[in-house]
């Protein structure tokens, strides 16, 4: 009997402990600017809207897609120093365009073996660093009328190789003037070598079938874990932070809602949803005026999962955003990749570009308050926040 009461007694004072300790637990760190890193433009690289991190002989390079002429710039990170530069040129029997269209983009595997998404056509390229191409398949050739299969490669929402053969692409949704559909998917699975398609990735429950979304929100970002062969999903009005194990395709997810943030909003009625999207000024109040998540990213020097969230301006008003008024508020999440732990927030203010990179002690962010000039990119330096 003695031992009975002290198993109940111990368990109460675990469970109290651990009570104790989520209550005590710090939610939101302060971090510290270090300054700016700054990469030399020319004339031909004064703007780009996609870049990717890639490990190269013991250092990180940024591969950056420019505006022009199918142009890639590399970059040293820790030097800043531009490493070498290729492009694609356009081919009349076979033109492509990727620099310039933002839905257009590319995934680098190595530098044999550059996956380019010409949007404006649907065609997918493989390429490699001589600027030779070859085209792997034409989305609306193959799909002429199915516009589901017609994908999309922003950052942070790139196609992604998962072995030798299956290209991943995500961003292939219908128009917005579509309703949902019950069991309505995001992405599709290209075999490279057989040219199979497989629909796949269908929306979480916090999108319903019947209600109209613009196709900004039906695309989600993702972020690849290499080392656990886990792809971490991102949908924009989910709460949920969802992981698909790439060896066997088993999805699961864990709650990743830690912001105070307006809600969603939502319709059925087309009419009303017409009214949200109806020119640039109704789009962006319909943005600004609810909480979203914008992206998720895996640094693996720490091993954590990290959510980028938008909170949302209540009774947002456009004279008032015109004016500055608003403060541009993004909120960092971080949680422990080993059992999805929320670890804490990072608050950051004036971030105009989602554009942010990682590495063991820093991370680093553009910001257009920064980047005012077309000769240099800006990427503000803050340290990592020790959890």
């Amino acid at each position: 009997m003695k031992s009975y009461y002290l198993i109940v007694f111990s368990l109460v004072a675990v469970l109290v402990a651990c009570n104790h300790s989520t209550k005590e637990r710090k939610l939101n760190y302060e971090v510290e600017r270090m300054g700016s890193v700054v990469f030399p433009l020319d004339s031909q690289t004064s703007y780009f809207n996609h870049f990717q991190i890639v490990n190269q002989g013991g250092r990180d390079l940024m591969y950056m897609l420019t505006a022009f002429n199918n142009r890639f710039v590399v970059y040293d990170l820790k030097s800043q120093e531009r490493v070498k530069a290729f492009q694609f040129d356009n081919d009349p029997m076979s033109p492509i365009s990727i620099g310039s269209d933002p839905p257009s983009g590319f995934y680098f595997l190595n530098s044999d073996s550059i996956f380019l998404y010409d949007a404006s056509r649907q065609k997918i390229f493989l390429g490699n660093e001589k600027g030779e191409t070859q085209l792997i398949i034409s989305m609306r050739e193959y799909f002429p009328s199915e516009r589901e299969y017609w994908g999309a490669a922003f950052q942070n929402a790139e196609p992604i190789m998962l072995n030798d053969s299956i290209l991943s692409v995500t961003g292939a949704v219908t128009s917005g003037r579509n309703p949902l559909r019950k069991y309505q998917t995001s992405d599709f699975n290209l075999n490279i070598k057989t040219k199979e398609v497989k629909r796949t990735m269908v929306f979480p429950e916090a999108y319903t079938s019947g209600y109209y979304y613009p196709t900004t929100r039906l695309r989600p970002t993702r972020a690849l874990d290499d080392a656990r062969n886990l792809l971490y999903y991102n949908y924009l009005n989910s709460d949920s932070i969802y992981i698909v194990d790439l060896t066997n395709e088993r999805r699961t997810s864990f709650f990743a809602s830690h912001i105070d943030k307006l809600p969603t909003i939502e319709t059925n009625n087309l009419d009303e949803y017409r009214a949200f999207e109806n020119g640039a000024k109704n789009q962006l109040i319909y943005n600004m005026s609810q909480g979203t998540f914008l992206a998720v990213f895996y640094n693996a020097y720490h091993d954590h999962i990290i959510r980028l969230g938008y909170p949302g301006i209540k009774d947002f008003n456009f004279e008032d955003y015109q004016n500055g008024l608003y403060k541009n508020e993004r909120v960092l999440s971080f949680y422990d990749a080993k059992n999805y732990e929320f670890l804490g927030n990072i608050t950051l203010n004036g971030l105009g570009y989602d554009f942010m990179f990682f590495d063991e002690n820093s991370f680093y962010v553009a910001e257009i308050s920064q980047n005012k000039s077309e000769d240099e990119l800006v990427f503000t330096k803050f340290n990592y926040p020790e959890f």
